[in-house]
């Protein structure tokens, strides 16, 4: 029998990486931002802190590149899901479906509170934060556009951009409203698909009355 081929650098890099984001994650899911320090993920991923600071400058660029993927993912799953929906109301009891699930993740509404507030008193951070807030603001305008009756030329952008703005906002809120108890699941989901539905509408006479 032959060998395994050896992983080049690259692939071992790679390998790393992705070790050090699963157990990061885990760990700050499980702990918060603050409570959880690269020594601890360094020895759960069995790693020198390092490869850590090899793979990540900070454990600030570390939590939010951990926050991106589960959010893109989640985006993306979405956009997907959607896709397959035939009508108005199956899109938004699918959107309803991803919200509530998305929403009932406290442990991961804490982590993001507790990242912005932090990255927002250091301007290098603070950075990263506002380009990564303007890849979600983009990923939403697509799907906006797709699904919800937005129109993708230049006279729509900029009612897109103002709807998009919107729905993060307001799914912001009633995301840590859900999970400090000032709103119950039903409430949260009904405000964020009651707010989809405006826009929807808000966005179509628009679109009429631009004709």
């Amino acid at each position: 029998m032959s060998s395994p081929k050896p992983i080049s650098r690259a692939e071992a890099q790679e390998q790393t990486r992705e070790l050090i984001l699963q157990t990061a994650e885990e760990l700050f899911i499980a702990n918060g931002f603050h409570a959880t320090t690269v020594a601890q993920i360094a020895s759960k991923a069995v790693r020198t802190q390092g490869s850590i600071y090899g793979n990540f400058a900070s454990k600030d660029a570390l939590c939010l590149e951990v926050i991106r993927r589960r959010y893109l993912k989640s985006f993306t799953d979405l956009g997907i899901s959607l896709a397959t929906a035939s009508s108005l109301d199956a899109k938004l009891d699918l959107l309803t479906e991803w919200w509530e699930t998305l929403t009932s993740q406290h442990d991961l509404t804490f982590l993001v509170a507790e990242y912005m507030l932090a990255a927002w008193r250091d301007p290098a951070q603070r950075a990263s934060m506002l380009e990564y807030v303007g890849l979600i603001k983009s990923v939403v305008g697509s799907i906006i556009i797709e699904n919800f009756g937005a129109v993708d030329d230049g006279s729509f952008l900029e009612m897109t951009d103002v709807a998009t703005i919107s729905m993060l906002s307001l799914g912001s809120g009633l995301a840590v409203g859900r999970a400090t108890g000032i709103a119950t699941v039903n409430e949260s989901s009904f405000g964020f698909t009651e707010t989809i539905k405006l826009w929807k509408t808000k966005l179509q006479d628009s679109a009429v009355a631009s004709r």
